[in-house]
């Protein structure tokens, strides 16, 4: 964890500003912004805290299902059509549709081994579609197909830096540090058109780190 004081404090120090400042230049905001922009594109080995793990049910003739409230992406989703997903029963994974690999239309294409989800608006689809109602129905009233059914393992909007009482620090592992403070200070550098020169180096420096973090090009 990367305390929210060595955060805005290294983007003052690199800005040359004073920490009055620190509002005018919307360091916090920056901060923030590198942050949410590295939970969207590092892999998850690097993101230990920012990954949950969480189990939800499998509906009768629902096809459609949210992501939940604080997701960001997805990892993995595993579905069992007969059975609650356990730390004993871990269901089978689902493979991602994708429209360019696949002839067939998404619906059809899957069955209770081997099951796939694609991507809809706010949400996921999966495949094969539950059918059998187990007799329980859920909080909205929807007839439960298999309680705890399917499991998702996702990225998810760890909270945003802010001062108070206590201050919020960033969830981040330490070694992602510098990512945070070079790409915040390239933010704040360009507001109000600051300092364009010292945005560039800062960027520089990130992108260069950055490729330590993402897998290698073959």
């Amino acid at each position: 964890m990367i305390t929210y004081a060595e955060l805005t404090n290294a983007v003052i120090e690199n800005l040359e500003i004073s920490s009055s400042d620190l509002a005018r230049f919307k360091v916090v905001s920056s901060i923030n912004s590198a942050q949410l922009t590295l939970l969207n594109i590092l892999p998850v080995e690097w993101l230990k805290d920012a990954v949950k793990t969480t189990t939800f049910n499998l509906l009768k003739d629902f096809k459609a299902y949210q992501w939940p409230s604080d997701f960001i992406r997805v990892r993995q989703i595993w579905l069992d059509y007969s059975a609650a997903i356990t730390t004993t029963n871990v269901g089978n994974e689902a493979s991602r549709y994708d429209d360019e690999r696949f002839m067939k239309a998404f619906y059809g294409i899957g069955s209770a081994a081997y099951p796939f989800y694609e991507h809809i608006e706010s949400g996921f689809a999966i495949d094969p579609i539950p059918t059998t109602d187990s007799g329980s129905d859920d909080t909205n009233g929807n007839d439960i197909s298999v309680a705890d059914g399917g499991r998702m393992r996702y990225v998810w909007r760890i909270p945003d830096i802010a001062s108070g009482s206590p201050n919020q620090d960033s969830m981040m592992d330490d070694n992602l540090k510098n990512l945070l403070v070079w790409r915040g200070t390239s933010l704040a550098a360009m507001v109000e058109n600051y300092n364009q020169q010292l945005a560039a180096e800062m960027n520089a420096l990130y992108q260069d780190e950055l490729k330590n973090f993402l897998p290698k090009e073959e």
